[in-house]
């Protein structure tokens, strides 16, 4: 499972897959897990859920998605800190990066 975002929701539906026995794979665009969050709490959680086993890949962009013939979805990612192109093979995709009112 991927799950693009790491804020509230992505994380805590991403420790709970994990805990449940699901490979768990973050992407945060930015450089900060729980940007939004007390430093301090969020460096604590990041640590716990690389401990329950979830992978988190930052500075991350999305370049490509692609269903392959096995019915895995293949997606492509550069790490834009290092230019260095990331390939993962999942089962599904959750958008976890919030809402914004369109007003």
């Amino acid at each position: 499972m991927l799950i693009i975002g790491s804020g509230p929701i992505g994380c805590e539906l991403g420790q709970g897959f994990a805990r449940l026995g699901t490979k768990v794979i973050m992407a945060e665009k930015g450089s900060n897990f729980l940007p939004r969050e007390d430093p301090d709490c969020s460096a604590y959680l990041q640590d716990q859920m690389i401990k329950d086993g979830v992978s988190i890949v930052f500075q991350a962009s999305i370049q490509k998605v692609e269903k392959t013939d096995t019915d895995k979805i293949k997606v492509f990612m550069e790490d834009k800190t290092t230019k260095e192109q990331i390939v993962h093979e999942v089962d599904v995709i959750m958008i976890a990066t919030g809402r914004v009112p369109n007003v």
